[in-house]
């Protein structure tokens, strides 16, 4: 029986007429999607928690006057600013202590995010330098501390270790050039054939809700067709890479203009962008498993399929 429970704090931001309006339009988009069969079976809650017991731990109400206010807008817009000039910046510094490497309390040397971490408080200045001079950003300004440490969490810069070897980054800058080739082929140039390169014949999907998918290269073409067919102009483009062992976290945006069909949802014709998070596993040089988050509800408000917060309000 499928449930779809909405969480909201008591008594703040949505109204009661907000909230029953709500029940119904989720109930009927859900039904739209997988059809009348299911309205039956299909239950819409809202769950609403006492501000006193919003807390858990200790952790305090968050602070929504600011957290909706302009000055936390332009905290993200500075802080994607940064992201972006990280990933634009082409760099392979070595980032030492003016003494030298740099240990820990257990005198172990410090590894790249614990090096990063003390950049940020201050700890340490990093004498940012590469082979040919100064470490640069995608401005073409010297890059600070901060922005330093940024590039060392990202494993774009790479930390001189206690052995005074370079931290291993063949692996990272390998993950980094595929996912590059990977939405440039695939996604911008439409070369569907890339997939059965990049991809794994038993390429397992994770999607929410514990599903677990097995689409090999084929899924994986048609999901990115359908994509295609609604949005024939669309461009994806690559934000941040961001690699452990062979994992790697993706940060993206996709933009195009909603001419097909989306599913069931028509063309609006409206230009649609849609932020998104994934996280792969590459093995012997393919993609073997996956997990993926997109602003679903807000591509679907851009594409009228729903209404938006903003014209609920005026109703």
């Amino acid at each position: 029986m499928p449930i779809i429970t909405v969480q909201f704090i008591e008594d703040v931001v949505a109204t009661p007429e907000q909230k029953r309006e709500l029940i119904i339009q989720l109930t009927d988009k859900f039904v739209e999607i997988l059809g009348d069969v299911v309205r039956p079976f299909v239950h819409t809650i809202i769950r609403e928690t006492p501000q006193q017991e919003w807390g858990i731990a200790g952790v305090p109400m968050p602070d929504l006057a600011y957290l909706t206010g302009s000055g936390y807008a332009q905290v993200i817009d500075r802080a994607n600013e940064i992201m972006s000039q990280v990933v634009e910046a082409q760099n392979g510094a070595t980032a030492s202590a003016a003494g030298g490497a740099q240990y820990n309390g257990a005198g172990q040397p410090l590894a790249a995010n614990e090096l990063a971490d003390n950049i940020w408080r201050g700890v340490a200045e990093p004498a940012a330098s590469v082979a040919g001079g100064t470490q640069y950003n995608g401005a073409g300004q010297p890059l600070a501390a901060n922005e330093l440490a940024d590039d060392i969490w990202r494993n774009r810069s790479t930390p001189v270790n206690g052995s005074g070897s370079v931290s291993g980054t063949a692996e990272v800058e390998d993950h980094y050039a595929f996912f590059a080739r990977w939405f440039e082929e695939l996604w911008n140039k439409k070369n569907y054939d890339i997939a059965y390169e990049l991809v794994d014949p038993d390429f397992v999907a994770h999607g929410a809700g514990g599903q677990d998918i097995r689409q090999g290269p084929d899924g994986v073409v048609g999901m990115v067709k359908a994509w295609h067919a609604a949005m024939p102009d669309g461009h994806m483009t690559m934000h941040d890479v961001i690699t452990e062992g062979n994992l790697s976290a993706i940060r993206m945006t996709w933009e195009g203009t909603h001419t097909g069909a989306f599913g069931n949802i028509p063309p609006s014709g409206n230009r649609i962008k849609v932020t998104s998070t994934g996280i792969d596993r590459i093995v012997n040089g393919k993609i073997t498993e996956g997990w993926g988050e997109l602003d679903m509800m807000g591509m679907l408000t851009q594409m009228g399929a729903i209404p938006s917060p903003a014209a609920s309000e005026g109703n």
